[in-house]
């Protein structure tokens, strides 16, 4: 593999989601856990697309409404919600060092609040296409690429974008 440029025949795990309807998918090596867990303390003034915080484990996790976030409908909190906690900026460095992942999270402890938790998905890089920009309801910058699968389109995520737009906007919450 070359330093800095992932393997085109790598396989990839995506742990998937459903918005709404839509099917969307992050990269493994950037979830720490997906919690059920879902009493957040609501925090004035804080932008509309955080949900409130989180204490897990004695840890603040600054809970984003990812339907809210990136554009994929209203709040549609249930009893199969969840929480999808993201390992921190630091904790997967030594994954981007490596070359096999091209993604990033946050210093902060950021969690997605998601609608409901699918399967854990492989694909080979040369599976995943690029995003079309009017291929979903979703911003385009959101989604880094697509996979056809049996149950349809996955869309993956961009995790760097979801958070990187306000790392300041995730420090006033918390």
């Amino acid at each position: 593999m070359h330093q800095g440029k992932k393997d085109r025949n790598m396989k990839r795990q995506f742990a998937t989601f459903r918005l709404g309807e839509s099917l969307f998918g992050i990269d493994v090596l950037l979830v720490d856990e997906v919690n059920r867990q879902l009493n957040q303390i609501p925090v004035a003034g804080a932008p509309s697309f955080v949900s409130g915080l989180l204490n897990l484990r004695g840890q603040i996790v600054t809970v984003v409404d990812l339907s809210v976030k990136i554009g994929a409908g209203d709040r549609d909190i249930t009893s199969k919600s969840r929480c999808v906690v993201l390992k921190t900026s630091r904790r997967i460095n030594c994954f981007r060092e490596q070359g096999v992942l091209d993604d990033d999270t946050c210093s902060d402890i950021v969690g997605l609040l998601v609608s409901r938790i699918e399967d854990m998905v492989t694909v080979d890089d040369s599976d995943i296409d690029p995003a079309p920009a009017n291929v979903t309801d979703v911003a385009s910058r959101y989604v880094a690429g697509i996979v056809q699968l049996d149950k349809g389109l996955l869309n993956i995520l961009r995790v760097r974008e979801v958070v990187a737009h306000g790392e300041a906007e995730f420090a006033c919450a918390s």
